[in-house]
């Protein structure tokens, strides 16, 4: 009976210990918003919060991409330039230089593919 009950507390510290080694991993979303946020690609709210529970907003991929894709010593150079160039209405105002800018990229990367007349059409369309 003594047998029984050692064992039976050993497996209980040892499952505790387990469970609490893996309340303490982060999710993948969170390793790679940790990446992310390192590299400044990724920096989240106001408060820093990267609200991963979310879906991204039109604006908040703009940002991504444009924070990917640019030099930010020269996209902040740039970044007054573009907010001026911003057709889009329904964007915020911290996003008008990301939009325009993923735009131009856009465009850029569209200038070699055959489709572009047609899907130029539906970058000038708001956002639903």
């Amino acid at each position: 009976m003594k047998r029984i009950r050692v064992i039976s507390l050993a497996v209980i510290a040892a499952l505790s210990l387990t469970v609490t080694s893996f309340a303490a991993e982060k999710s993948p979303q969170q390793s790679a918003a940790a990446y992310l946020s390192e590299a400044g690609i990724m920096l989240g709210n106001e408060s820093g919060d990267m609200m991963l529970e979310q879906g991204l907003t039109r604006a908040q991929m703009a940002a991504l991409l444009t924070r990917i894709v640019t030099d930010p010593e020269q996209f902040e150079t740039d970044s007054a330039f573009y907010r001026s160039l911003c057709s889009f209405t329904d964007v915020p105002e911290w996003a008008k230089s990301y939009a325009t800018a993923s735009q131009i990229i856009w465009l850029q990367g569209m200038a070699m593919d055959a489709t572009a007349p047609m899907t130029l059409l539906l970058l000038r369309r708001p956002a639903r």
